[in-house]
């Protein structure tokens, strides 16, 4: 929208005013004289219009005029752009006017108006089409480009006094031709939300408001001025779902695009997912804040595992084959498998198991007996390593498969395994982290050193510890104290664990989940207490929120790490980022029979923070080997992919809209967890079975918006214009305090009061016919 300044306003200038003459009265509308060098000239949406250009008018380039400014329409083709023709002609022989030139030879089909789709932000600039009519027909040469048969050039069109011209302009028919070209592909659209939604693709999808209420319609959309509908997600646990069908299930090309609104794209508390066809496979658009914890795993007595939520409900315990001992270690990864080591003989072997968070081992790998299986820990790609003391090895595994992809000699005496923020291996005897700066911190000895050699905290006898993302230590001393260090050695907050005086080993792991008083996501803990067993949860002051009795699941916890904070802080929270901000994300998995990799585009939310409405969109063409994400039409992110993979998934799950897919129904409550419901809107949401290009997407995007008639100011040379004056409105001036007004008379010297009366009764009179409105005679003064 345009915002006029006091200064680029343009008053008009009246210089004759023109009243009658030998009339007592004048004329009641009188007429006011000015002059002007322009004219209006309106070139209607969808339409073609014929204009001459004035007589009167000086030559003008084509590119010299401000048509662009006044709206018009640029495209990547002359069929999706604004476009001028000018009629060439001997103008004797015609009734048209004018002497026509144009001094390039050749088939001149028209001047048109270039635009970088991929950047709507560059300059559009204002060609002349050629073609070679032995090769190409005038239609046909609107529509192709990089083909020798035609040729762009910077327009030299110019305009000519008394020439005929036609003028077509894109408005909202034209756009939308170009979108509705495109629904043989179309495999899903949804945009008009009623209950029931109805697909508007000829698929006939169907569509289920999930906790419904006549709320989640909202009668506004990205347009206001046009009668719009969107789903309105106004509270946690809100979502729709389309059922599932291979119809939209595509595989080798396709292109999503959704329209999405948020108060506050930086900050969008109670919110993971957006749009969902993933799980363990497929694709989704999430907003990542860079912590996903929904879930924690702690290993038990008797070999068992157990699962919970972050509300603390165990909803799962799972005995692992060989029930004696204890698993050594686990780790989860980012789709919420549990990786467990263990290494106590069974069948001859030790084992390495993941786990799926419904009981099942979806994988295992054998270890022969002879080898100490230590840590295990996971790289940034997701990739499982673990070390084994007795060949002093660590091995790396592809997490779907578990070959081998990697082997690396280490020194003797370490137990653990770790990787920092860049990716780097490091082996260390003893527990360590690393902060947001990629220093390292180690555990040896109840002693907190920094890197292998400096000691940074020798005095408080550490049973355990951790460090958040603002480089804060969490520490559990000795008499059950707790502390809070920051980056300086100085505590910021103390407590004593709720526990039990015989406890005498500990963990600590972090979770990162929102503050729904606060409505911002905090970092809370699970403390561990194996001969308690016990397992506790506390907020970042240290306020006991929860308290799980592991004795009813017949286990004790043992110490380690039991969630994924840390790997989210290295390569999730800090990994490309800018200022640890949030990002959009979209993200894909490929494969044959089982999926390879994970591919993701991201862009920052600092970008589009200016406004609440966005058109997401993004496209996988697995034969070009490419995936592309736009927002608003704009491309802000790509990749090339290695290997023309298809699209793989593991499921065949609804596709959720804001929500989370999960095996076959909402993930949130499969978990049975909170905070993971997209709160906004979300309209317009679009499948294609092909892979659309830029111009494409950005018809897509012009959809929701008003086209408007351009408004053309028209050179014509200095011209006299009349124009008569129907009323006056007041307009009160700065510092104009009344409507009333005095009349002086000067010089007259007449003392004769009635003869004043008199005087004074005509000017009253004559004043009534003559002054404004608004006006009021005061007084009639005698000087």
């Amino acid at each position: 929208m345009i915002t006029y300044t006091t200064s680029a306003v343009k008053l008009r200038e009246y210089d004759r005013i023109f009243t009658g003459s030998n009339q007592e009265e004048g004329y009641e509308s009188p007429c006011l004289g000015f002059r002007s060098d322009t004219i209006r000239q309106t070139f209607v949406a969808d339409e073609l219009t014929y204009f001459h250009y004035p007589f009167s008018a000086d030559e003008i380039s084509l590119s010299a005029t401000d048509l662009i400014q006044a709206g018009a329409i640029a495209g990547p083709t002359p069929h999706r752009a604004d476009k001028v023709w000018k009629k060439q002609a001997d103008y004797k022989k015609y009734i048209w006017w004018g002497n026509s030139t144009y001094p390039t030879p050749g088939t001149w089909l028209c001047a048109w108006l270039s635009g970088n789709v991929a950047d709507p932000a560059q300059e559009p600039i204002w060609l002349d089409r050629w073609y070679n009519p032995g090769y190409i027909d005038e239609v046909t040469a609107s529509f192709v480009t990089n083909t020798p048969a035609v040729y762009d050039a910077p327009s030299i069109l110019t305009f000519d006094p008394g020439v005929w011209y036609k003028y077509f302009h894109v408005g909202e028919i034209t756009n939308d031709t170009f979108v509705n070209s495109l629904s043989s592909v179309l495999r899903l659209h949804v945009d008009d939300w009623d209950q029931p939604t109805k697909d508007l693709s000829t698929y006939d999808n169907q569509i289920v408001l999930l906790n419904y209420s006549p709320n989640m319609i909202s009668e506004t959309s990205v347009n206001p001025n046009n009668k719009d509908t969107s789903l309105n997600l106004y509270t946690n646990g809100q979502y729709a779902k389309v059922l599932h069908n291979d119809t939209f299930a595509l595989t080798d090309k396709m292109t999503c695009s959704f329209w999405a609104y948020a108060e506050d794209w930086c900050n969008i508390y109670n919110s993971y997912s957006i749009l969902s066809k993933n799980f363990r496979g497929g694709w989704k658009f999430r907003f990542n804040n860079g912590f996903y914890t929904p879930i924690f795993a702690l290993i038990g007595t008797n070999n068992k595992i157990l699962i919970g939520n972050n509300n603390g409900q165990i909803y799962f315990t799972r005995t692992l084959p060989n029930n004696s001992g204890w698993p050594r270690a686990l780790t989860i990864d980012n789709d919420l498998y549990v990786w467990v080591i263990d290494n106590s003989n069974y069948n001859s072997y030790k084992h390495l198991y993941k786990m799926d968070f419904d009981g099942n081992i979806i994988l295992q790998k054998e270890f022969p007996s002879t080898t100490d299986l230590m840590s295990i820990t996971l790289d940034m790609s997701g990739n499982v390593w673990i070390l084994d003391s007795t060949t002093n090895t660590v091995s790396g595994f592809h997490p779907y498969d578990t070959s081998c992809i990697g082997l690396s000699a280490i020194t003797d005496n370490v137990s653990a395994v770790a990787f920092d923020l860049n990716g780097d291996l490091h082996v260390v005897d003893g527990i360590s982290v690393f902060d947001t700066s990629n220093n390292q911190f180690i555990l040896s000895g109840n002693k907190i050193f920094k890197e292998t050699n400096t000691p940074y905290i020798t005095n408080m006898n550490v049973q355990a510890f951790t460090s958040d993302r603002y480089d804060n230590l969490w520490i559990i001393a000795s008499a059950k104290e707790i502390y809070k260090i920051d980056n300086t050695g100085q505590i910021v907050t103390s407590s004593i664990l709720v526990l039990n005086d015989n406890e005498t080993e500990y963990s600590i792991s972090l979770i990162n989940e929102l503050n729904e008083v606060t409505k911002e996501y905090e970092d809370y803990c699970w403390i561990t207490c194996k001969d308690n067993e016990i397992v506790n949860k506390y907020n970042d002051k240290f306020r006991l929120i929860k308290s799980i009795d592991t004795t009813i699941y017949n286990t004790a916890p043992k110490a380690g790490e039991s969630t994924s904070y840390q790997w989210n802080k290295k390569f999730n929270y800090m990994s490309n980022r800018l200022n640890k901000q949030p990002v959009i994300e979209f993200q894909l998995y490929t494969g044959v029979a089982i999926p390879s990799s994970i591919y993701t585009l991201s862009q920052h939310s600092t970008a589009i923070a200016n406004q609440k409405w966005h058109m997401f969109t993004f496209t996988y063409n697995n034969t070009a080997q490419e995936m592309r994400f736009y927002i608003d039409a704009i491309l802000c992110d790509s990749i090339t992919i290695p290997s023309p993979y298809k699209i793989f998934y593991n499921y065949e799950n609804p596709l959720f809209i804001g929500s989370e897919a999960g095996k076959i129904t909402n993930l949130r409550e499969e978990l049975e967890y909170r905070n993971s419901s997209f709160i906004g809107k979300i309209d317009d949401i679009r499948i294609y079975s092909h892979a659309l290009n830029n111009s494409d997407i950005r018809n897509l995007y012009m959809t929701k918006f008003d086209f408007k008639d351009i408004q053309w100011n028209m050179p014509t040379g200095i011209q006299n214009y009349i124009e008569e004056i129907e009323r006056f409105f007041k307009f009160k001036l700065p510092g104009q305090k009344s409507q009333y007004y005095n009349i002086k008379l000067v010089g007259l010297q007449i003392t004769d009061e009635s003869i004043r009366e008199m005087i004074e009764d005509i000017i009253k009179d004559t004043v009534k016919k003559i002054a404004p409105a608004y006006t009021e005679l005061y007084n009639i003064v005698w000087e």
